[in-house]
């Protein structure tokens, strides 16, 4: 059996930490459709209001519009940003960094 300690807590436990963490910045996600849909879905349950579309940046988006690859860690490995020091398996905050550094290099302003 799982315990909640092993898997975290709910969403609904900790929707305000989100929002105040975000505030009114742009949210920055790679694939930002599978993102917004999962945030969406989760502030639905938690009976709050979803960020609009409107505040999300997609980075596949802007890598495919710069000639980049689609995925992540190609379109990185392209753009010169190391993913040397990364683990092969999947890693969601390996990740969330990675989209920044992407963002911020692929961002004109």
């Amino acid at each position: 059996m799982v315990s909640v300690a092993t898997i975290g807590p709910y969403f609904d436990h900790v929707v305000q930490d989100l929002i105040d963490f975000v505030g009114d910045d742009t949210i920055v996600a790679h694939n930002y459709a599978y993102e917004y849909n999962t945030l969406k879905r989760e502030f639905e349950r938690a009976a709050r209001p979803a960020y609009p579309r409107e505040r999300f940046r997609c980075t596949m988006a802007m890598a495919k519009r710069s000639g980049l690859p689609g995925k992540l860690r190609q379109a990185c490995a392209q753009a010169g940003i190391s993913i040397a020091h990364l683990r092969a398996e999947h890693d969601a905050l390996n990740d969330a960094m990675l989209a920044a550094h992407l963002f911020l290099k692929l961002n004109p302003t």
